[in-house]
């Protein structure tokens, strides 16, 4: 199962730009994978996008999913 996963803003300072995992099978299961890779992350909010919606809660992710890290935003 891969994933590709995008970062914007300073969550890509830490992550780098574009990111590929192999196995997370949720945002629960990825979420936890970011943060053994990447500690930083755990102390920086941010969103999750699965193929281009923002999602709330845990959800399965399907195979080939493109998952965005989206840092605080606001409108202008």
């Amino acid at each position: 199962m891969a994933i590709e996963i995008v970062a914007f803003g300073k969550i890509s300072e830490v992550t780098g730009t574009g990111l590929q995992a192999e196995g997370p099978d949720t945002t629960e299961a990825l979420q936890q994978w970011l943060h053994n890779r990447y500690p930083a992350l755990q102390q920086m909010r941010y969103c999750i996008a699965v193929n281009q919606q923002i999602v709330n809660s845990h959800i399965p992710l399907p195979d080939g999913a493109q998952v965005a890290l989206l840092p605080p935003f606001s409108g202008g």
